[in-house]
């Protein structure tokens, strides 16, 4: 009989996964880990963590498919073999077993597990979990977004004024445009906004948008693991996940904004033109 995929076991994968990072946290140096471009690291705990999480998951469920940022990143073009996968596949399993490796590498706590079931319909089942800090994000469709368990919505900040947005820059942001690496879009910001925040983890700012620490985020140059499980946690939370043109691409379209919904259309307004 064919199981089918549970919240309770992608969380209990996901914990595990944040164990064994968490064994390596302050034993692992940015100057020893492995690099995949000039700025974009890989640990021993990002490959750990990561066959943690696929070898439970082949036990649990062979039956579906699987994009994991570690092992498509051998594959060259990942994005194109992560948008095949999804595309071929009416369910997935999507993750990145450590979504902010740069920040672990230099000990800073805002790291995250990421794991999303996506269907057709797009995400399904959302669990992003920072153990450095102890928390646990769940989300599952049509059954709202949980906190350590407790039951999380977005902010009620209702103008850009008033709010706090989060954003982050590309690996390769000195071979983009000021518009494609991001710093275009941060200078339209940062000064008609209460505060920026640069936590480094998409996966961990998504889940804060969730629970209301954060009004906005948005990001280019994203592929789907660093957002599939977070931007679910936003939309059952009560916010709102587009592209910057506030479309649904954003999953494969390396561009998402992720907002508590009242700020939503004035956040992207600042994203359009050149």
């Amino acid at each position: 009989m064919t199981a089918i995929p549970d919240r309770r076991t992608l969380e209990q994968l996901v914990l595990a996964a944040g164990e064994r990072i968490l064994a390596h946290d302050g034993r692992i140096r940015h100057e020893d880990a492995a690099r995949k471009g000039v700025r974009d690291l890989v640990t021993a705990a990002d490959l750990e963590a990561e066959r943690v999480v696929t070898e439970g998951l082949a036990r649990a469920y062979p039956q579906i498919a699987l994009v994991a940022e570690e092992a498509v990143s051998q594959l060259g073009d990942r994005q194109e073999h992560a948008r095949r996968i999804l595309a071929a596949n009416d369910e997935c399993f999507v993750l990145d077993p450590l979504d902010g490796t740069t920040n672990f590498a230099h000990g800073h706590p805002f790291y995250a597990v990421s794991l999303a079931l996506v269907d057709r319909a797009g995400p399904r089942i959302g669990v992003v979990y920072a153990p450095r800090l102890g928390e646990l994000f769940v989300a599952e469709r049509g059954r709202g977004t949980t906190l350590n368990g407790r039951r999380v919505h977005v902010s009620r900040t209702e103008t850009l004024a008033d709010a706090v947005f989060a954003t982050g820059f590309p690996y390769r942001r000195n071979e983009l445009s000021a518009l494609e690496n991001n710093v275009e879009h941060f200078r339209r910001f940062v000064m008609d906004v209460r505060d920026v925040r640069r936590c480094g983890s998409a996966a961990v700012d998504l889940a804060y948008v969730a629970c209301g620490r954060y009004d906005v985020f948005f990001e280019a140059q994203l592929e789907a693991w660093d957002v599939a499980a977070g931007a679910l946690l936003v939309r059952e939370a009560g916010g709102r996940v587009t592209d910057y043109a506030g479309g649904d691409a954003w999953l494969t379209g390396r561009q998402v904004l992720a907002t508590n919904g009242a700020v939503h259309e004035a956040a992207r307004s600042k994203l359009q033109g050149p």
